[in-house]
């Protein structure tokens, strides 16, 4: 398990957006590679996302999540992972 998925608890006090459970399909986009990964957001805020993957510890630093539904894509950092989960914060100008 990576250290960062162990302190989630103490991510939850730092999160400025309440998260909402959400199950959308999505994939993870390499951006600069031709790799996509399935996955699920499973909660959702405005600030970033919970996603689960049975590829957690090959999605990169930086990519796109493109919601299914939506076609929406978010460009996203990884935060932390770990047992099939993804933790990220979507990137806004401020934030790159």
């Amino acid at each position: 398990m990576d250290k960062a998925r162990s302190d989630r608890s103490s991510d939850a006090d730092r999160r400025q957006d309440r998260r909402a459970r959400v199950q959308h399909g999505a994939t993870i986009d390499f951006v600069d590679q031709p790799v996509v990964i399935d996955c699920v957001v499973a909660d959702l805020s405005q600030g970033g996302a919970r996603l689960e993957t049975e590829h957690a510890e090959h999605v990169p630093k930086s990519f796109d999540v493109i919601v299914n539904d939506s076609n929406e894509v978010y460009p996203a950092k990884r935060i932390w992972h770990g047992d099939g989960e993804v933790g990220v914060t979507f990137l806004t100008p401020e934030k790159d």
